[in-house]
């Protein structure tokens, strides 16, 4: 009679062999997968970071309908937290590239240092504003090469911008 020394880890070794031969989940090619299909597969996708913010300030609800107008298929929202916990569409913690804060003085004193990705940055930051104060700011273009003609977009809360979405687009949930 085998000794239970030598049963008991053969048996061991079998359960760990037999259950890691079974796939936790179905494999792509064993799923019932005859009805679905991808979103497309003719072009690559045109993915809007920004919006369309070579030629309006960026992130801007102009931006994201510009985008839209030009045959968009997703557009990327970049997020933020105001200091009342509010989300904005801001790609940068800090203002003073893409909003004409420089010019409000009352806000001269929420000037701060803060370490931004290992980089100590001064300027004025979203986390140190509230949505109502941050709605008197107006977007300009980062860059001074590009067309300014445009500058002067509010800021836009995300639950704004997901409010004002145009009804033609639609969400793809499968």
């Amino acid at each position: 009679m085998p000794s239970l020394r030598i049963v008991v880890p053969f048996i061991f070794l079998l359960l760990v062999d037999w259950c890691s031969a079974r796939p936790l989940y179905p494999l792509p090619s064993r799923r019932n997968d005859r009805n679905r299909r991808p979103l497309q597969t003719f072009r690559p996708y045109n993915v809007a970071h920004r919006g369309s913010n070579g030629e309006i300030p960026e992130e801007s609800a102009a931006a994201y309908m510009k985008a839209i107008e030009e045959g968009a298929d997703f557009i990327e929202a970049d997020v933020l937290a105001t200091k009342d916990g509010v989300l904005i569409c801001s790609h940068d913690v800090n203002l003073d590239d893409t909003t004409d804060i420089d010019d409000h003085k009352e806000f001269a004193d929420r000037k701060r240092t803060y370490e931004v990705q290992a980089v100590n940055i001064t300027g004025y930051f979203t986390v140190d504003f509230t949505l109502e104060e941050l709605k008197s700011l107006l977007l300009k273009q980062r860059y001074p090469f590009r067309d300014q003609q445009y500058n002067g977009q509010t800021l836009i809360s995300v639950l704004l911008l997901l409010m004002n979405l145009p009804t033609k687009l639609t969400c793809n949930s499968t």
